[in-house]
């Protein structure tokens, strides 16, 4: 089987987190047109989140994927979510949550939950393409 390396693996899942954002944000801007009818605060929730979701990635995700990589399950896209919900959420805990009394509200916590799987699946997707077809 053909490695994909360490390097790789770290852009790839910088890429992913990039698209978990989008479409957490696009979730929370959803929500609130339903909750609210409206969209409010967009640009803090986007640059807050932004800037909160890159520094977990930086603390977290690059001594994962260099001391976990053969045991990742990227080539399920179901467990690939769930882990990278499961990493978002604790990013979440220790960089935000617990500090602040952000886990009162629903959103903030659904939201990590939202990005960290949409960005497991986006690695999964992308990490699979790298492998040669039939090969495992």
């Amino acid at each position: 089987m053909r490695q994909i390396s360490p390097l790789r693996r770290v852009l790839v899942s910088l890429l992913a987190l990039m698209v978990g954002w989008l479409i957490a944000l696009a979730s929370y801007a959803l929500y609130s047109c339903i909750a609210w009818g409206n969209v409010q605060d967009a640009v803090a929730i986007a640059y807050w989140t932004a800037l909160f979701a890159l520094l977990g990635w930086a603390v977290f995700v690059p001594a994962l994927i260099l001391i976990l990589r053969d045991r990742l399950p990227e080539r399920s896209l179901l467990a690939s979510s769930f882990v990278g919900a499961a990493i978002a959420l604790a990013a979440f805990a220790l960089l935000v949550g617990w500090w602040s009394d952000l886990w009162q509200e629903f959103l903030y916590p659904a939201y990590a939950v939202i990005l960290g799987a949409a960005a497991g699946a986006t690695y999964s997707l992308s990490i699979r393409g790298s492998y040669p077809p039939n090969q495992e």
